[in-house]
């Protein structure tokens, strides 16, 4: 692979990242507005959704494009043991990123028809799927 075609497939690695970048931030304030408004469970949804598209901003930028779906923790988990291997064998540096993952893959676990909705501990649940969310785009921006 020459030169150009190298500093051309970059490009297209940083373009990708960017983008995913944007779009997370994006969800992420959707997030916040739809939790302001009373929305938890949409806040909680758009907050998976921020945490799942800044985790693959950071694989995107470095051309991983092979990526678990649908699963924060597991995308997690492949950012720090993948090609990427942000933290191998480092427990205290991969904890950031797996403990708030999984914690996000709560999100999934809620459904509008959910027999048992409590009003408030809903929000408070999508407060904290907001923290998490938050704290691994932080993270996210910090490894670019």
């Amino acid at each position: 692979m020459g030169r150009n075609e190298q500093d051309t497939q970059h490009s297209e690695h940083l373009r990708r990242a960017k983008l995913f970048l944007e779009q997370a931030g994006a969800d992420l304030k959707e997030a916040q507005r739809h939790l302001r408004k009373g929305a938890a469970l949409e806040s909680g949804y758009l907050s998976l959704q921020a945490a799942m598209n800044a985790m693959s901003a950071l694989a995107h930028a470095h051309g991983d494009y092979r990526l678990p779906s649908h699963s924060p923790a597991r995308l997690a988990q492949h950012l720090c043991d993948g090609p990427l291997a942000l933290a191998p064998d480092d427990e205290a540096g991969r904890t950031p990123w797996l403990d708030p993952a999984a914690a996000l893959e709560a999100v999934q676990m809620r459904g509008p028809f959910d027999a048992t909705r409590d009003p408030a501990a809903e929000k408070a649940e999508a407060a904290a799927h907001l923290e998490y969310a938050g704290a691994l785009l932080k993270l996210v921006k910090k490894a670019l």
